[in-house]
C-alpha cells in the first residue's frame, strides 16, 4: 500500500465531529513523532508543522486540512429522551429515515444507537434512541465503514478531510530532509465544518507569515460539470 493509503487508513479509525477530535489529533502527532517531524499545537488546539526555508523574501506556503467532520452533539436530557443537534452540514436525507450511529465509551468501545429526526424540527434536531443514557455534549458518529478500497475508490466516514491530513503527512516525509528555498507550513485545523473556528482563530495569531500563500487541500464530493483536476476548488 502506498504511503499516504497507509496514512490514512491508520487515521481512518479514529471517529471525530465538530470540537471533538483529540483522536485524529492524537492520531496526527503520533504519525509526525514517528516521523521525527516537529510540530507545536496553539491554544486552540491546531496543529502546526513549519520545514523554514533558505530564503525568506519568498512568501510561504501554507498545505491546510481539517480534522472535524460533521456529526451530533448531544445538548439536552429530559424525560427519558435524548435530544441532539447537528455539528457541521448534516443534510437532511442523512437522518429522515433514521441514521445507524455510535458513540465512545469512557474505554473507547463503540456504543450503537440511533438518530431519528424530530417532526417539524427546521434545524435537524434529532432525538437519540436504542441507548440507556448519554451525558450532554456527548459527541455522535455516524456507523459508517472506517475505510476500505475498491478498485479506484475509497470508501471512509470521514474523507473530507482526513484524506487531505494524509496527503499533507505523505508530502512532510518526502520533503523534510530536502533543502527547501521557501518555507513550508502544515497545519491541521479544528472545528472547520461549523464555521472555519480552527482556520479563523490560526489566521488571527500570526504564528503564520501573513504572507504565506495558503493551499486548503479539501475532499469534495463529486459535482456535475467539474472535472478532477482541472482547477481549484473555492
Amino acid at each position: 500500500m502506498e504511503r499516504p493509503l497507509e496514512i490514512l487508513k491508520e487515521l481512518s479509525q479514529f471517529p471525530a465531529v465538530a470540537f471533538h477530535e483529540a483522536l485524529v489529533s492524537n492520531g496526527i502527532k503520533n504519525i509526525l513523532r514517528n516521523s521525527r517531524i516537529n510540530f507545536i499545537e496553539d491554544d486552540f488546539g491546531n496543529i502546526i508543522v513549519e520545514l523554514k526555508g533558505s530564503n525568506t523574501e519568498i512568501p510561504p506556503i501554507a498545505f491546510v486540512a481539517h480534522m472535524d467532520h460533521p456529526g451530533f452533539e448531544v445538548q439536552t436530557i429530559s424525560d427519558n429522551q435524548i435530544i441532539a443537534s447537528p455539528l457541521g452540514g448534516v443534510p437532511y436525507s442523512s437522518i429522515s429515515n433514521g441514521a445507524d450511529c455510535f458513540v465512545l465509551d469512557n474505554n473507547g468501545q463503540r456504543i450503537s444507537c440511533t438518530l431519528v429526526p424530530i417532526p417539524d424540527s427546521s434545524d435537524r434536531i434529532v432525538e437519540v434512541i436504542d441507548i440507556d443514557s448519554l451525558k450532554p455534549k456527548t459527541p455522535i458518529f455516524f456507523n459508517l465503514e472506517d475505510f476500505s478500497i475498491e478498485g479506484d475508490f475509497i470508501y471512509m466516514r470521514a474523507l473530507d478531510d482526513l484524506a487531505g491530513c494524509a496527503s499533507i503527512i505523505a508530502a512532510l516525509e518526502n520533503i523534510m530532509n530536502n533543502s527547501l528555498e521557501n518555507t513550508v507550513y502544515a497545519v491541521f485545523t479544528r472545528a472547520e465544518e461549523v464555521g472555519l473556528i480552527g482556520a479563523r482563530l490560526l489566521a488571527k495569531s500570526n504564528i503564520l507569515r501573513l504572507d504565506s500563500f495558503v493551499v486548503s487541500v479539501e475532499t469534495s464530493s463529486v459535482v456535475p460539470g467539474v472535472v478532477h483536476n482541472m482547477g481549484p476548488v473555492i
